[in-house]
């Protein structure tokens, strides 16, 4: 950073074996993603009281599939506390991102998240209602089929899920409560085929 901050990569020098993960890591992103998880950080550590409120909402209102597969925030099309956040941007877009990640990593030890495969959030975003995925292995591209052949069966309105095997997301071209709910429970109901 400009403020003569230490770099990760200084910090884990002196820790070899995370050191060699982190370059690793580091080596397989592009500068796009390297840029994105920077303005992340630096958004999560100067959040303001509301949004470190909103924050911890988010967190405290997880919930969990069944089979404990799936960790999940969901945002109704026209949810009160999403809109006084300014609903999708740049802040809660950071927010959901830092959620999906750390429930990934359960860092409260946390009953509920130890068998977490895959952490979502449900949101709307302008005129469509969005999914966001995160999972902890590559094991989402088997997810992305079951649920596109499940939205293809029971939802008329166009829709969409894919991305990569780690993370991607979706959307309905509708902000109808009904679609949006349906969106939603075709989704969480493929957990079973995260391995």
């Amino acid at each position: 950073g400009k403020k003569g901050t230490i770099t990760p990569q200084e910090k884990l020098k002196e820790d070899k074996d995370a050191y060699e993960v982190f370059n690793n890591l580091y080596q397989k992103l592009s500068d796009e993603q390297i840029a994105q998880i920077a303005k992340d950080s630096d958004i999560i550590s100067s959040l303001t009281p509301k949004e470190k409120a909103f924050r911890e909402y988010v967190f405290n209102s997880a919930k969990v599939t069944n089979d404990g597969k799936i960790a999940y925030i969901a945002f109704s099309p026209n949810s009160k506390i999403w809109n006084e956040m300014g609903a999708d941007n740049t802040r809660t877009s950071a927010i959901l991102s830092n959620f999906r990640q750390e429930i990934l990593k359960n860092p409260f030890d946390d009953e509920r998240f130890k068998n977490v495969k895959a952490a979502m959030a449900f949101y709307r975003a302008d005129n469509i209602y969005r999914v966001s995925v995160h999972s902890k292995d590559e094991n989402l591209i088997d997810f992305y089929e079951e649920a596109k052949n499940k939205m293809d069966e029971n939802i008329d309105v166009p829709c969409f899920i894919g991305g990569h095997p780690t993370r991607g997301g979706g959307k309905i071209l509708s902000l109808d409560e009904q679609d949006c709910r349906e969106f939603m429970s075709n989704i969480l109901s493929c957990s079973q085929n995260l391995h």
